[in-house]
């Protein structure tokens, strides 16, 4: 018995030696840098990227798995163009747990970090390949040839990672034709305990560039994570994020934004894209900085809002904008009664107060209807809108001007053109006192009348400024009843006697006792751009005389002036006296010009166009040779006419 156990014993030793002495022997000839290949080729057939490691290749097995490289990049996906690149990974990994197939990650370090992302749409970047978004192990292994998820799934393998530090590291991201639109610079992030169905903590601070514009700011963000890669939900605790520099110009702004101190806060938050759900508590954005010069303030509030892809609700949900200069503006916007679902939003109350400033002038804009958003298609609309418009006097609050409006409004963003991001906006007013509306901007208008006024127009963001001459569209004003200041047509043809010699100016409709004419309609369709209107339709129409356009016409919007022809025509028979003769002319036809000025424009008779007919030289006679006391002003058609 002795000598049998004995021998065992002494097997065991000689086992556990040879055993020992060939694990040494393999540790010290192991070399993990013939594997380069082994495992670049495993990522080209799983992720069909390229995966390159310049630097050795360093791996310890015992007592744990350490594992060091330098200089490893990895290509975009079917391209040789590099998607990241660092310049050392350092990873140790608990071997013990592996056997009972529990992946532990004691540590992961990464430094100088080096990573591109290309947004194909808005809202989409080329990341799905290496998350797995939305893949389960199932769907991986079918598209994968039966072969084992390629992504960052592993659901038959539980991983906990005890920390992740990024140093040093550059995140840029290209807009769709590649170009960097914004990167992110010495950037580190720290994460805490990451495993399986727990939250985990993560903290970044970096500082944030825009293309290549040389402004700076410094952003930080932290929160306490979940993540479930299979169905893509995120949900974050005690969320808090920070922006503190400049924001440059860009198609939204046309100034840079200088000092910009930005923060936002949600203690929860949860996005769930497979079920189209959002819900956030105590959603809070505050900003301020600088804008040539001036102070600006803006501020949202969202106490609770829940969307799904079958309802929505939430409560009240307030913002607010100040901006100081020369216009101040003070904005704000409540949204009330949210209902409908993810597709559209619709809120049954939503009210915009804005206040302008110009000076000691404040024009008031108060609108109330309800509201619909519809988030997919980025289109905003706000249909049976009333509301007021007021003009006041300061310091001592009084009411110049007041005037109600009511119509309907709906803009949507134009995302298939990336680059430009065109705003597409439809407008519709009805029942507008015109000159009153106008007045209140500051606008003296000649023409008056019950307005109703339809605008379709694509504006360019970023010009602003510059609006009208960007500005793609059509507008079109109907006035029912209308008139127009500095004639009364239905004088005949003691109206024309003014414009018979010379050229003259319309009044602006500040002298008193000026001439009016009265119309049953008013109709002006205009067709902009590049800065100019092309007048498709002119039409005026009274019991006793209309007025067609004639040649095409045109507005120039860049220096606000006018020039087109129409034919004014007189319905009720007109007596032309001549010195031999007296005839009545029925339907008289007068080509009229409008010159200059839009607010003030020049009229005159285009005689060329007329006088080659009997009729036309026997009116340019009546009119060029009229008694001397007419010319001097005494009817009452010329009071409202004044010379050039």
């Amino acid at each position: 018995m002795k000598f049998w156990f004995r021998q065992v014993c002494i097997t065991l030793t000689v086992l556990t030696v040879l055993a020992a002495c060939g694990l040494a022997a393999f540790l010290w000839s192991f070399d993990p840098n013939s594997y380069k290949n082994a495992l670049q080729v495993m990522v080209q057939q799983r992720l069909d990227r390229q995966l390159n490691i310049r630097g050795d290749l360093k791996v310890v097995l015992f007592p744990d798995i350490a594992i060091q490289a330098k200089e490893v990049s990895l290509s975009e996906r079917g391209s040789e163009n590099i998607f990241a690149s660092v310049e050392d990974l350092r990873a140790t990994i608990a071997l013990l747990p592996l056997l009972s197939n529990h992946l532990v990650i004691q540590e992961i370090s990464l430094t100088g970090l080096k990573a591109q992302v290309q947004r194909i749409e808005l809202g989409n970047f080329v990341l799905e390949d290496l998350l797995g978004w939305g893949r389960t192990a199932s769907q991986a292994s079918v598209s994968s040839g039966g072969s084992a998820d390629p992504g960052l799934l592993m659901n038959d393998t539980t991983i906990d990672i005890a920390e992740i530090l990024l140093k040093k590291s550059e995140l840029i991201v290209l807009d769709a034709k590649g170009q960097p639109s914004w990167k992110l610079q010495d950037a580190s992030v720290e994460f805490g305990r990451i495993k399986r169905g727990e939250p985990f903590k993560a903290e970044l601070t970096a500082r944030i560039h825009h293309g290549d514009s040389p402004s700076v700011a410094k952003v930080n963000a932290q929160a306490v994570w979940s993540v479930d890669m299979a169905s893509r939900a995120i949900s974050a605790k005690n969320f808090s994020a920070s922006f503190k520099g400049d924001l440059p110009e860009n198609i939204w702004f046309e100034q840079a934004l200088n000092k910009v101190d930005l923060s936002l806060s949600a203690p929860k938050l949860n996005i769930e894209p497979d079920h189209g759900r959002l819900s956030v508590e105590r959603l809070a954005i505050r900003a301020k900085g600088m804008r040539e010069r001036a102070a600006f303030e803006w501020s949202l509030d969202a106490p609770s809002l829940n969307i799904s892809n079958d309802a929505a609700q939430g409560q009240s949900v307030n913002t607010r904008l100040r901006l100081d200069g020369s216009p101040a503006i003070d904005a704000r916007i409540v949204l009330d009664g949210l209902q409908g679902n993810r597709n559209k939003l619709l809120f049954e109350r939503s009210s915009v107060d804005l206040a302008i400033k110009q000076e000691t002038r404040v024009l008031k804009v108060m609108v109330n209807g309800p509201l619909r958003i519809e988030p997919l298609n980025l289109a905003l609309s706000i249909s049976g809108f009333q509301g007021d418009v007021q003009t006041l006097q300061t310091p001592t609050p009084k009411t110049i001007l007041s005037t109600p409006i009511r119509g309907s409004f709906s803009t949507t963003l134009d995302v298939k053109q990336s680059a430009a991001l065109p705003l597409n906006i439809s407008a519709q007013l009805d029942g507008v006192p015109f000159a009153t509306l106008l007045s209140s901007f500051g606008i003296d208008s000649i023409v008056d009348g019950n307005a109703a006024i339809d605008l379709q127009a694509r504006l360019a963001p970023g010009a602003w400024s510059r609006v009208l001459e960007t500005a793609v569209g059509t507008v079109q004003f109907r006035l029912r009843p209308a008139s127009i200041q500095g004639f009364d047509l239905s004088l005949g043809l003691e109206a024309l006697r003014a414009l018979a010699s010379t050229d003259m100016q319309v009044a602006s409709g500040a002298a008193e006792g000026v001439g009016r004419s009265q119309m049953d309609d008013f109709d002006l369709a205009l067709k902009f751009d590049s800065g100019v209107a092309q007048i498709t339709r002119l039409n005026m129409t009274a019991p006793g005389w209309n007025v067609k356009q004639g040649a095409a016409g045109q507005i120039n919007l860049k220096n606000n002036t006018l020039d087109t022809m129409v034919w004014l025509q007189f319905l009720s028979p007109q007596t032309l006296t001549l010195k031999r003769a007296t005839i009545q002319v029925r339907a008289l036809r007068v080509p009229v010009t409008l010159t200059g000025d839009v607010l003030r424009p020049i009229l005159g008779i285009q005689w060329a166009t007329i006088e080659r007919d009997p009729v036309g030289r026997a009116l340019k006679e009546n009119l060029l040779n009229f008694p001397s006391e007419s010319r001097s002003g005494g009817t009452p058609s010329a009071q409202g006419i004044q010379k050039k």
